[in-house]
């Protein structure tokens, strides 16, 4: 890279030593348009905040990443900066999306083909909350045990998503109640009690998935929490929690999601009243592979009843 000598090195990340002799240009004075505390680079006529890429080469530093740690990396050909060698710099890290200068998009899925690039990668940085104008974070299969205490100060995260990982009831930070979610899936890890940051993202919640019916994957929940009765949750439009261990549901419910999945858990009833309102309203509620054995709502489309387990169906 060409360093101006008037800036301290500490502001360009190392991941950009390794790039060859003219393809980054520092920016000499901070451009407001990016509000970037350490400055930009120009990297391949493209502006990038050094905040961003610093957090960036954070993770990979962190989990010990490089070109060998990634299945399909430098293959998939999503990557900005993709650059067929061996080789590995931060713009080369998952699937990114920028814009004006700031990384609003990050994704440990291939976009298109859409599988894992087999990144290891159990801890996030500290830094993650530097990550202003970050907007979707998609962290799924990656072995990830927990989020770090910032992760809540993400000022723009709109969607989460960490199915298949190594979550538990532990792996959430208090700081994660002051995130306002329109969508979050957790499928696919060891989560038994129903975590309390979703509470914090109700108004605006669009889709929760705490199981996925179609892979077979879910947590270990027995019960939704007390709150689910009494809170609104008026934008939801799918929930699942398939393949969990639900004992229960609540007596009610305070939303009318299109789609709920009850797939394969321990429920042994379901409320007439509430669960014939929403499908009456046009919601479609899937409940096979339970032990509901009797009393199954009439109103309920046998399609989506299924096959109970060690129990004949008989709808009334």
């Amino acid at each position: 890279c060409v360093i101006d000598p008037d800036l301290s090195y500490e502001y360009y990340p190392d991941c950009l030593q390794n790039i060859n002799e003219g393809d980054c240009i520092p920016i000499e004075e901070e451009n407001d348009l990016f509000n970037c505390e350490l400055g930009d680079v120009i990297i391949n006529n493209e502006y990038y905040c050094l905040d961003d890429l610093n957090v960036l080469d954070d993770i990979i530093d962190l989990n010990g990443i490089s070109t060998s740690s990634s299945n399909i990396d430098d293959q998939d050909g999503d990557g900005l900066n993709d650059n067929q060698d061996d080789r590995f710099t931060a713009l080369e890290l998952g699937h990114q999306v920028w814009e004006n200068g700031r990384l609003v998009s990050l994704s440990f899925m291939a976009s298109g083909i859409y599988e894992s690039y087999g990144y290891h990668i159990p801890y996030l940085p500290e830094s993650i909350s530097d990550l202003v104008f970050l907007n979707y974070l998609n962290v799924s299969e990656t072995g990830l045990v927990s989020f770090p205490d910032s992760f809540g100060n993400l000022p723009s995260l709109d969607a989460l998503d960490a199915w298949r990982n190594e979550l538990n009831d532990n792996s959430f930070p208090n700081s994660m109640n002051n995130l306002s979610l329109t969508g979050i899936s957790l499928d696919g890890n060891y989560i038994q009690t129903f975590p309390n940051f979703i509470q914090y993202s109700t108004p605006q919640l669009s889709y929760l998935y705490l199981g996925y019916g179609f892979w077979g994957t879910g947590n270990q929940i027995e019960y939704l929490p007390d709150w689910w009765s009494y809170t609104e949750i008026p934008f939801l439009q799918l929930l699942d929690l398939s393949n969990n261990n639900l004992i229960e549901l609540p007596e009610d419910i305070n939303a009318y999601p299109f789609e709920l999945m009850l797939w394969n858990n321990h429920l042994t009833n379901i409320n007439a009243d509430w669960s014939c309102d929403l499908i009456n309203s046009g919601s479609q509620i899937y409940i096979q592979d339970n032990f509901i054995c009797e009393n199954i709502p009439s109103c309920f489309n046998q399609e989506y009843v299924g096959n109970q387990k060690g129990c004949d169906i008989s709808i009334n």
